[in-house]
C-alpha cells in the first residue's frame, strides 16, 4: 500500500480493495502484513493468516560445487556480501551501494555481489564506474543457480522500501546466512534482530553498515546467526506446513458453506 505505484494508483487499488475486502475472503502472509491491512481496510471481515512455504530442505543441502568465487576471480579468504532482487525503485539499490562505498572504505577485502535484473541495471553500473568501484561491486543478473550463489555468500542483504515476505531472505536463512535488512513490511517476521540477523530503520544507511560491520568482524556472530536463521526458517516456512495450511482453509470454507446451506435449507 506504499512504495510502489503513483499517489493516485495506489488511492484507486485502495478504493477497489476496501469494496472487494467486504465481499472477499482475504489471505495474508505475514502477521504485519495482517496488521497493515486491518488498517488500511477498516478491518475487513474475513482476514486469514497464511505464511508462505517454499521447498527449503532441498536448497538447505550445500552444492557439490561453489564456483563463484572463482567465476568472478576472487581470493578464497574474501568476504562476499550479497543482494538478492529485482533492480527496481522498490528495492532501494541505491542504499545497498552507498552502505557498500561506506563498507569498502574500512575493510578492502570484501566484495559485494548484486543477484538480479532490471530497468536500473544501467544506472547501477553508471554509479558503479562513477566511484571506481568495478573490481568490488559485481552485478550477475537473473542467474537459475541460487543455491550455489547463497551457499557462496557470507551475509545476504535486503534494503527494500516495503515487502511482504521475501522470498530471498527466507532463501538465504535456509541456506544459514545472516541477514542484514531494512525494517519494513513482513521482514520482521521472517529475521529476529540480534538472533537471526540485524534490522536497520529504511532511511538508516549508517545503521545498516553498522550492523555489517559487526558481521565482517565477527566470524562466529555470522555461523550462530545463520544457524539460527535455518532453524527457524525450516521449521515455519516448509512448503509441507503452506499445504497443510490450505488445505486446512479450504476444508473451513466448505464447512462454512455447509452451514450456510443446511441454514437455507
Amino acid at each position: 500500500f506504499h512504495s510502489y505505484f503513483s499517489a493516485w494508483k495506489t488511492r484507486f487499488f485502495l478504493f477497489l480493495e476496501r469494496i472487494l475486502s467486504r465481499k472477499c475472503h482475504l489471505i495474508v502472509i505475514s502477521p504485519h502484513q495482517k496488521k497493515e491491512i486491518e488498517t488500511y481496510l477498516n478491518n475487513p471481515p474475513s482476514l486469514s493468516l497464511i505464511p508462505l512455504g517454499l521447498p527449503l530442505k532441498s536448497l538447505s543441502q550445500t552444492p557439490l560445487t561453489l564456483t563463484l568465487r572463482k567465476e568472478l576471480n576472487i581470493e578464497k579468504s574474501a568476504l562476499l556480501i550479497g543482494w538478492v532482487g529485482r533492480l527496481a525503485p522498490i528495492k532501494n539499490i541505491f542504499m545497498f551501494l552507498n552502505v557498500a562505498k561506506t563498507v569498502h572504505s574500512l575493510h578492502k577485502e570484501v566484495h559485494f555481489i548484486i543477484i538480479g535484473d532490471g530497468n536500473m541495471r544501467a544506472q547501477v553500473q553508471e554509479w558503479i564506474d562513477r566511484e571506481g568501484l568495478q573490481q568490488k561491486i559485481h552485478i550477475l543478473g537473473f542467474r537459475s543457480d541460487l543455491p550455489n550463489i547463497y551457499h557462496s555468500l557470507d551475509i545476504v542483504t535486503l534494503t527494500s522500501l516495503n515487502e511482504g515476505t521475501p522470498v530471498s531472505l527466507l532463501e538465504a536463512c535456509a541456506c544459514s546466512k545472516p541477514v542484514v535488512a531494512t525494517r519494513v513490511g513482513g521482514i520482521e517476521d521472517i529475521i529476529s534482530h540480534g538472533e537471526t540477523g540485524y534490522l536497520a530503520n529504511g532511511d538508516d544507511e549508517e545503521s545498516f553498515s553498522n550492523s555489517l560491520l559487526k558481521l565482517i568482524q565477527n566470524p562466529s556472530k555470522r555461523h550462530q546467526m545463520g544457524r539460527n536463521g535455518q532453524k527457524r526458517t525450516l521449521q515455519h516456512y516448509d512448503i509441507n506446513r503452506l499445504l497443510q495450511d490450505l488445505h486446512t482453509y479450504y476444508d473451513n470454507l466448505l464447512l462454512r458453506t455447509d452451514s450456510q446451506t443446511s441454514t437455507i435449507f
